[in-house]
């Protein structure tokens, strides 16, 4: 969730209007994947001193839950009549998903490798 929450905060592009979210361009997706699960991994790490995998199998599951979240019936068929195809109800669903999968799996191990290297750092600098 904390995935999807930072997904939606780093892929934006400017909107047309308060609805309507146009693509975001290649490099902010990218950035956008890899800085959210790496946010989600070091939050994982940090707090619930879990392993990376776990954001990391997530990554197949944002696109699940973005349109379990995101897709109504009545918005689909408003964009689909309206808007033309680089327009989106969410920006989440401009990223491909092999992006999400690719991205988030290196996103989730920096992150992991931060916190880590944060406990280490934290450890070391109070001793």
């Amino acid at each position: 969730m904390v995935s999807l929450f930072f997904l939606g905060v780093f892929a934006q592009n400017p909107t047309m209007s308060r609805d309507v979210t146009a693509q975001p361009e290649v490099g902010q997706i990218l950035f956008a994947v890899a800085a959210a699960f790496g946010v989600a991994a070091f939050v994982v790490k940090r707090f619930l001193d879990l392993s990376y995998l776990w954001p990391a199998v997530t990554s197949a599951l944002v696109l699940a839950l973005a349109q379990v979240t995101y897709y109504r019936a009545g918005t689909i068929q408003r964009f689909a009549e309206t808007c033309p195809a680089p327009f989106f109800p969410h920006s989440i669903f401009a990223i491909l998903p092999v992006q999400l999968v690719a991205l988030g799996t290196l996103g989730s191990v920096i992150g992991y490798w931060m916190a880590v290297r944060y406990d280490w750092w934290k450890k070391h600098e109070t001793a």
